[in-house]
């Protein structure tokens, strides 16, 4: 069987790290995020003309149509 090795990953000391849980404050300093600062700029995709609502009608009435075909 062959042995396969990661090499030039960083953040792992060894195997083991894998499945120790880690704090949020340790995901944030490894995966080095930052703040949103604003979600505006995030949710500009949605039509002004269409609510949630609609939305979740339209995902419904879709789920309906796939069952009864």
């Amino acid at each position: 069987m062959p042995h396969f090795s990661i090499v030039g990953f960083s953040g792992l000391r060894s195997a083991a790290d894998f499945w120790e849980p880690k704090t949020l404050e340790e995901h944030i300093q490894a995966q080095q995020t930052r703040p949103m600062m604003s979600i505006a700029i995030k949710a500009d995709f949605w039509p002004k003309d269409e609510s949630a609502d609609d939305f979740i009608d339209y995902i419904y009435g879709q789920r309906r149509e796939d069952r009864s075909s």
